[in-house]
């Protein structure tokens, strides 16, 4: 009796192909008109669907043929290793969820890493001779040109297809755009090599094309700016140049290379030393090399490079588990290295450096598993090269492909599109390296199961894709297309309750990540200005929105995001109806408490808890978490003038309020108008009237580099751009008038005409 899994066998393997081609798509799959973060949430779901459809028909396969399952072979049981890792450490970590599903920004959890593997085994076992891998590579290139072709419109057309200042094409990143073109361009170099070899390009416009999207894609690659891709890419020229000049055929390719090599060395010590240079300085990677410094961003990521490396030695084995590096973060930020922007907040997810975070996450086992994910395939080329079965060029360009990928994460992170294109050329890598010695299909032995197992291990295997379709994918693309719609409907409609409704429905449906849409509909919540004669139907939405923000902060209690959240929402509720939440302080505070306890140094949780007890009119309170986040900034002149005004409105302390907005000007000129009518006032010329106030302000000039036989006030202004301002002479000199005290007028004047040539300094009389 022949079975319906049988029977239809080459349809199975026609839809095991098709998945898998299909899935090279993934790239060119946005829609920002329809859910949030559109240039990752929809990649990942088209991703995984195809491939959970890949699987379904590979396994018929199996179970019809025999031929068709993997073989043992060491790349096999490196990538097998690979994701059982994933899978052990997503038990054994501090929040399995997170770790199995990711979030709506990044995709990129076990289940995802699972996705992967799966694709590399289908595709090793359906693509099995040259013809479909170039027909692979084919459609890969195809798709590449859309992406590159899209891109250098942009550089023109900044608005074409949600453009920005640097092009990113549909990757919606310049680093993802620049790792991509770099993909494109070796295998079309791959593609070139291989049709000359063995013959199958004959005709000239199709070596023609081939080397336009080379070049088309190294375009693409300079305007991304992307200094880590440039610096992964050189990395691998250097290792294809090195090798072609050592081993190639003829010694023209070798003196070729070797000078190639030479000219390439120099060209990276000019740009080294000469990047300022405004010849060099016109090309836009090294434009964006000129620029770089140690300070602001990159400071954040070194700091995010250091919590990951102690984060790994709390958990050096297995980690923290996958995608929660988070976690470790929030534990060990430190508020006085990530401060920046008055106060703009680092949520760092990753620590910008994949190697780092997967020795965080999934400790030394996990870092050995991806280690080998990039050595075995250079091992296993250089090995089929010395052995004959693989030619140089082709070694030395996919080495050189995997090399870029593996330098560029140093100062990155995977994302769906890039790792789905390391995983296949890691499945024709299988194909060059392995497939080559398998035996025929027409020799291997049928499987001789049962007609009746053969039937169900086939039905199974289909009702289960179609359950796993269903759930892992549709539900969470319904739930977060109804989270965009119900913000739609909330800007065009202004009707809090419909929005309500659409957001309910997005919760109800359930669903791996239904914490991320009550995140959403807490902020979102949070937002909303409460329309006349909808209080009564807020007040029932601020109860649900709690009662779902409670659930989240059950469910991760170690992330600090949602119990902030919901201390921000029982203070909301609090202002919208305080005799329906009558202690909507007290949870509130209680909230900001315990979310405070996971991060201590978190800046902004000290900086909202102050808000909402300053919306409650209780300044006085609010001075508690302001004076903490002040001494994570003490020169942030944000900071001073927030401090300030919380003192005037708690009515206390009005000297020192006074020296406060008059120091934030001294940090920060741009905050003048906001203050300068309170800088001529008679508080603070009597405030620094007194002894204490004039050694403070002596104190500041110090800081700026003179001597006035007063320490400096804070050190951490010395040796900064810290320039005083000329109210502060003024008040100095007329102080030391009216005290008669001749040497110290005399110093200060030299020292004001010194910095203000021109200065006017009254007889200033201080009351």
């Amino acid at each position: 009796m022949v079975t319906f899994v049988e029977r239809y066998k080459a349809v199975w393997l026609w839809i095991a192909q098709w998945a898998v081609l299909l899935s090279i798509f993934t790239p060119l799959v946005v829609m920002p008109d329809h859910l949030i973060f559109p240039f990752v949430t929809p990649k990942a779901w088209f991703f995984q669907s195809m491939i959970t459809i890949a699987v379904v028909a590979w396994g018929l396969l199996m179970v019809a043929d025999q031929a068709y399952r993997p073989k043992k072979h060491f790349l096999n049981y490196v990538v097998l290793f690979f994701g059982a890792v994933a899978l052990l450490t997503t038990i054994t970590g501090v929040d399995a969820h997170r770790s199995f599903w990711a979030n709506h920004e990044r995709m990129i959890g076990s289940f995802f890493t699972l996705h992967l593997v799966a694709l590399y085994f289908v595709a090793t076992s359906v693509f099995t001779t040259q013809e479909a891998w170039r027909r692979v590579w084919k459609m890969f290139l195809g798709i590449g040109f859309l992406i590159i072709g899209s891109a250098i419109i942009q550089h023109w057309k900044p608005d074409f297809l949600f453009g920005g200042q640097r092009a990113a094409s549909t990757l919606g990143n310049p680093l993802y755009l620049g790792l991509h073109a770099v993909y494109v361009a070796f295998i079309a170099a791959l593609l070139f090599f291989e049709g000359r070899a063995d013959g199958s390009l004959k005709e000239r416009w199709q070596m023609g094309v081939l080397w336009l999207l080379v070049i088309l894609s190294f375009i693409a690659f300079v305007f991304s700016e992307t200094r880590g891709v440039a610096v992964g890419l050189g990395a691998a020229m250097v290792w294809m140049l090195a090798w072609i000049a050592a081993a190639g055929r003829k010694r023209a390719y070798r003196w070729s290379a070797l000078g190639l090599l030479v000219i390439m060395v120099l060209g990276i010590a000019a740009v080294t030393l000469f990047n300022q240079h405004p010849a060099l300085n016109s090309i836009p990677v090294v434009r964006r090399f000129s620029g770089f410094s140690l300070g602001g961003t990159n400071a954040n990521r070194l700091f995010a490079w250091n919590v990951a490396i102690d984060a790994w030695k709390d958990k050096p084995i297995l980690g923290w588990g996958p995608f929660n590096y988070v976690y470790a973060f929030n534990q060990k930020y430190q508020g006085t290295q990530l401060v920046h922007n008055n106060f703009g907040e680092t949520w760092f997810d990753n620590a910008h450096n994949f190697f780092l975070d997967t020795a965080a996450e999934q400790g030394v086992v996990g870092f050995a598993a991806y280690l080998l994910l990039l050595i075995a395939p250079l091992v296993l080329f250089i090995r089929g090269w010395y052995r004959g079965h693989i030619p140089l060029s082709a070694m030395t360009l996919i080495s050189a492909l995997i090399i870029t990928h593996a330098v560029q994460n140093i100062f990155a992170f995977e994302q769906v599109s890039s790792y789905a294109s390391l995983f296949m050329v890691l499945a024709y890598v299988h194909y060059r390296a392995v497939a080559h010695a398998s035996a025929s299909r027409a020799d291997a032995p049928r499987k001789s199961l049962t007609p009746g197992v053969t039937q169900a291990i086939g039905g199974a295997l289909i009702i289960g894709g179609a359950v796993l379709l269903y759930t892992a994918n549709v539900v969470p693309f319904r739930a977060n297309a109804l989270m965009f719609n119900g913000l739609n409907v909330l800007e065009l409609q202004k009707d809090a309750s419909i929005w309500f409704g659409i957001e309910k429905k997005a919760i109800e449906l359930g669903g791996p990540y239904t914490d991320h849409v009550r995140e959403e509909l807490a902020r979102t919540l949070l937002r909303i200005r409460v329309p006349d004669g909808q209080r009564s139907a807020m007040v029932d939405l601020f109860k649900y929105t709690i009662a779902q923000q409670e659930e989240a902060r059950r469910r991760h209690p170690l992330d600090p995001v949602y119990t902030m959240l919901l201390g921000e929402l029982w203070y909301g509720a609090y202002f919208i109806a305080p005799n329906d939440f009558p202690r909507g302080i007290e949870l509130g505070d209680q909230a900001f408490a315990e979310a405070i306890k996971v991060s201590p140094e978190r800046q902004q949780l000290y900086l909202l808890w102050a808000e909402h007890v300053g919306q409650a009119g209780l300044f006085a309170k609010g001075l508690d978490q302001l004076k903490k986040a002040r001494s994570f900034a003490p020169h942030s002149a944000f900071m001073l003038k927030l401090y300030a005004d919380y003192l005037e409105r708690a009515g206390i302390n009005a000297p020192e309020r006074a020296y406060l907005r008059w120091l934030s000007i001294q940090l920060s000129p741009s905050m003048l108008g906001a203050v300068q009518d309170e800088l001529i006032s008679f508080e603070l010329i009597k405030w620094v009237s007194a002894r204490a106030g004039v050694d403070r302000l002596q104190a500041l000039l110090t800081c700026a580099g003179h001597d006035t036989g007063v320490a400096c006030a804070d050190p951490s202004f010395e040796n900064t751009d810290y320039r005083p301002s000329e109210k502060l002479f003024q008040v100095l000199v007329g102080y030391f008038k009216e005290q008669k005290d001749v040497e110290r007028v005399r110093q200060y004047t030299e020292l004001a005409q010194q910095q203000y040539p021109g200065i006017i300094l009254p007889e200033v009389k201080v009351k």
